[in-house]
């Protein structure tokens, strides 16, 4: 009998499925917060004539969850020496703050990519540094905020909609 369930059981797992799991392993994701005076739209010509590259709009991220109530700009760039994707999130609305951790920040710069080391963020923050209106500059550890997973989800199936393909 035990012979019996033995070839049994060698058949079925000879029968059986192979399943494969498809893992991509998360992108690192740098975020450096900027202080500035200026309107989205102008800080984003400074930025784009000091660093000689060309963010584009891309659709506004709203967040309808609790205290994240608002439209927030969002536009994209694709830096392809470095394989990253930057993109530049306003922090402020009339309705408030999206992170209310970061309230004295204006916008967040966000270098998602495999290479976003911290070489790549020095780079960056060196030379948003020399964008004149650019009064305060730091780097952020998103994790480390409140209802972080929240902003995350957010974020993710935003961008995942609306950032174009790149070839």
């Amino acid at each position: 009998m035990e012979v019996f369930l033995f070839e049994k059981f060698h058949l079925l797992y000879y029968f059986m499925k192979k399943l494969t799991l498809d893992y991509e392993a998360p992108q690192q994701m740098q975020t450096l917060g900027i202080s500035c005076q200026l309107a989205d739209y102008k800080l984003i010509f400074r930025i784009n004539k000091q660093l000689n590259i060309k963010f584009v709009r891309l659709e506004s991220l709203t967040v309808n969850a609790g205290r994240f109530l608002g439209t927030y700009s969002l536009y994209h760039y694709y830096d392809a020496e470095n394989e990253l994707n930057i993109y530049l999130l306003s922090n402020k609305t009339d309705n408030g703050v999206l992170i209310s951790d970061f309230k004295q920040l204006d916008y967040f710069l966000i270098l998602r990519g495999e290479y976003a080391d911290e070489e790549i963020v020095l780079s960056y923050k060196t030379q948003l540094r020399k964008v004149e209106e650019v009064l305060f500059l730091q780097t952020i550890d998103m994790e480390a905020i409140k209802n972080y997973l929240l902003f995350a989800e957010a974020f993710e199936m935003h961008i995942e909609k609306c950032t174009p393909e790149i070839p």
